[in-house]
């Protein structure tokens, strides 16, 4: 296996291939190893023969200077459009269109292990996010249907259900029309498991679900005249549960995107102006320390996520950001960030800004 220096090209096995999701899951490392984690990407140029591979990849990377491929798989199905890590197994969630697969990486290669077709919107069948929760016992799943399904792992069979408009879903699977906003464009999963963030598209609100009892449900709303939620994640801090969520202007001309922060009580804690440019992607570091955005100009932006104040803005990429995860050092602490783009280019920005490195 080549070993690949983040400082250079990392994912030059992808050719050209557009990147649309990143994730990286962490090692279980002894005395006599230094920390260790695993980067998994995935991207692609669609069905047929373009000369664009459709690609899932897993590198072994560590203190965010080096890589080595572990495995590689290319896919005629068509593009891989997320990923998302179990917390404790060797095993990544994609999507293609309506479909989510599950691939456990071992003996430097990938194994399918499950397909499942989840989107059961009859038009166009995307499934647009996914997650594993904390504890590692669900899979959340969501799409163009305008359904959230939590499918228990490993059983993957008869998942909860929550539906966030029984009346226009009924129309949208029978005569779909694109004029209802039932895509969902983003989830996030509480880190005690217990509760599921929704965001649709072109809606203003925020939903907060109870896993066990969906009927449960809260609404969070930011400047809803003026902006609409983009991505949500929610992280621990001294212990206790903190909600994050980009937000983009509806006219950027007049309005920045921000990023705004809450406790659990709904009480906003912070919120930060970034720019009048909107913003793709979010991630919270897994100690709870930093956030990082990133936008449609390429640019990634860290900030404390105790007060959301900046600490770095660099602009790494040249086309718009797919995906953002943490990386550790050999201590286990916060590095920095991967960031993936339809640039073909996964790179790593440091949350020290004077020793900031680049992978390109």
């Amino acid at each position: 296996m080549s070993v690949v220096k983040f400082q250079g090209s990392v994912l030059v096995h992808f050719e050209q291939a557009p990147l649309y999701g990143c994730s990286v899951k962490q090692q279980l490392n002894d005395d006599k190893e230094p920390n260790k984690q695993i980067l998994f990407v995935s991207g692609g140029g669609g069905q047929g023969d373009y000369g664009v591979p459709n690609v899932l990849a897993a590198l072994q990377i560590r203190d965010s200077t080096s890589g080595t491929l572990l495995a590689r798989h290319e896919d005629p199905r068509g593009t891989f459009s997320l990923t998302a890590c179990h917390p404790t197994l060797n095993i990544v969630a994609t999507a293609i269109d309506g479909t989510l697969f599950l691939f456990k990486c071992e003996h430097n290669r990938f194994k399918e292990i499950a397909n499942l077709a989840v989107d059961k919107d009859k038009e166009d069948p995307m499934l647009s996010a996914a997650a594993f929760s904390p504890d590692g016992k669900w899979i959340v799943t969501g799409g163009s249907d305008g359904t959230v399904r939590l499918w228990p792992f490993p059983d993957l069979i008869s998942p909860i259900s929550i539906i966030m408009n029984k009346q226009a879903r009924k129309l949208v699977l029978s005569q779909p029309d694109r004029s209802l906003c039932l895509f969902i464009v983003s989830l996030g999963i509480s880190p005690k498991s217990t509760c599921v963030a929704i965001i649709c598209e072109n809606t203003p609100e925020i939903t907060l679900c109870d896993v066990q009892d969906s009927q449960k449900r809260k609404k969070l709303h930011w400047r809803k005249e003026t902006h609409l939620p983009r991505h949500f994640q929610m992280a621990l801090i001294d212990e206790m549960e903190h909600y994050f969520a980009i937000f983009n202007a509806r006219n950027c001309k007049r309005e920045k995107s921000f990023v705004v922060s809450w406790n659990t009580s709904l009480d906003v804690i912070a919120e930060r102006a970034i720019s009048k440019i909107a913003l793709s992607a979010l991630a919270i570091s897994s100690d709870g320390k930093y956030c990082a955005v990133g936008d449609l100009e390429g640019r990634v932006t860290i900030l404390s996520s105790r007060n959301l104040t900046i600490i770095t803005q660099s602009k790494p990429h040249v086309l718009f950001i797919t995906s953002l995860a943490f990386s550790t050092n050999s201590d286990g602490e916060t590095s920095g960030v991967i960031s993936v783009s339809a640039d073909q280019a996964c790179l790593f920005t440091s949350v020290t800004p004077s020793k900031g490195a680049l992978m390109h």
